[in-house]
Parts: structure tokens; C-alpha cells; sequence
């Protein structure tokens, strides 16, 4: 997924892009509300509007492209300070922080299902020019056996570019409770990045 958002005060321009396997039904401007509110920014009742290109389906390929653009109001605490996590906007089959959930759940005491897979995440933030950022979270590299897990954040003046690239080599299709242990291992720490925050503050 690749997301590009222009901040203009405190509403935010979003146009975003995924490949996906999944179905869309409905009509365009509820799979447009849909994918925002699935996107996890409920909880913020944002105000907006935006609309959705569900793609040519007629090539019949293995991936399904569709966008979707639109804009949120009050999404920064401007004027003022406060700080966000970087994380899809809209819905996305295959999000990085998906493949965390071992993080907060218990090893199996026995074998259990699991699979591999791929995800990368692209974030473009362009910031006013009355904001300062503060913090930003560091890179992260991470690696075992069959997991690795990268994110970079890199700032030019008031753009930041976030990259994170998860890749879950898993043999086969059944997890050993030791293997679950790695997972769980490896994810509390991948994890700590998926929550880190951008900070910034209104300049004087």
C-alpha cells in the first residue's frame, strides 16, 4: 500500500493505492467510508469526503487495484502540539501491523496453522509550513530465521517518507509451539515501531 498525504491546517488530503486479492460490494461512496473507517480512525470521528476508483476488473489478473482519495478534517491539533502513529488510513488486505498480532496473544501449547507472506507500507507526509516535527521514530532492522521486519523514516525539510517492509518466510504450514515462540518474540519487538508516534508543534 502507498499512501501521500498533504496537510493544510488541520484537514488532510489523502490519495492512497492497494493491490488486493479481497472483494468490493457495494456502491462507490460506501466502499469509500468503508475502507476509511476500516483504516482504524473511527475512533476520532473524523469529517470528510472522499471517493473511490474500484479499478478495471476486465484483465481478470492475480491482483486487484483500486484508489481512493479523499479528505480529513481535524486530524491535527492545530494550532498547538500533539503526535499520531503512522498506520493505513484506509483498508488494507495485508497491513504490517496485521502480522503482529503474535505479539499479544499466548504460545500454543501445540502445532498449529500458519503461512508465510509479504506486505510493504509507503507513507508520504507533507507537512505545513507553520509545523515543526519534532520526533520521529528511528529505523528499525530486524531479523531471524524467517523473519524479517524493516522501517525507514526519512525526513527532508517538511516531507516525511515512512517505508516498512515485513517479510515472513515460515516453511510450510504448520508452527511448532517453539516456533510460535519466535514469532512472539520477534512481533514485541515490531511492534514497539508500529506504535511509535510523529510529534510535532505549532512554530511560534
Amino acid at each position: 500500500m502507498a499512501l501521500d498525504l498533504q496537510f493544510n491546517g488541520n484537514l488532510v488530503d489523502l490519495s492512497a493505492a492497494n493491490n488486493s486479492y479481497g472483494e468490493l460490494v457495494g456502491n462507490t461512496a460506501y466502499l469509500a467510508n468503508s475502507l476509511l473507517l476500516n483504516g482504524g480512525y473511527a475512533e476520532i470521528r473524523a469529517v470528510g469526503s472522499g471517493a473511490l476508483d474500484d479499478g478495471d476488473p476486465a484483465p481478470l489478473l492475480a491482483t486487484y487495484k483500486y484508489s481512493v482519495t479523499f479528505n480529513m478534517k481535524n486530524f491535527l491539533n492545530l494550532p498547538g502540539m500533539g503526535g499520531f502513529k503512522i498506520r493505513p488510513l484506509i483498508y488494507s488486505e495485508a497491513p504490517v501491523a496485521g502480522f503482529m498480532a503474535p505479539a499479544v496473544m499466548p504460545v500454543e501449547k501445540v502445532d498449529v496453522s500458519c503461512a508465510s507472506g509479504y506486505t510493504e507500507e509507503q507513507y508520504t507526509l507533507n507537512f505545513p509550513k507553520s509545523v515543526k516535527i519534532l520526533a520521529v521514530p528511528k529505523n528499525m532492522n530486524l531479523a531471524n530465521d524467517f523473519l524479517s521486519y524493516r522501517s525507514i523514516y526519512s525526513q527532508h525539510h517538511h516531507t516525511l517518507v515512512v517505508t516498512r517492509l515485513l517479510d515472513d518466510k515460515t516453511p510450510g504450514n504448520v508452527c511448532s509451539p517453539a516456533m510460535m515462540a519466535e514469532y512472539k518474540n520477534f512481533d514485541q519487538q515490531a511492534v514497539k515501531d508500529i506504535n511509535a508516534q510523529v510529534i510535532y508543534q505549532t512554530k511560534d
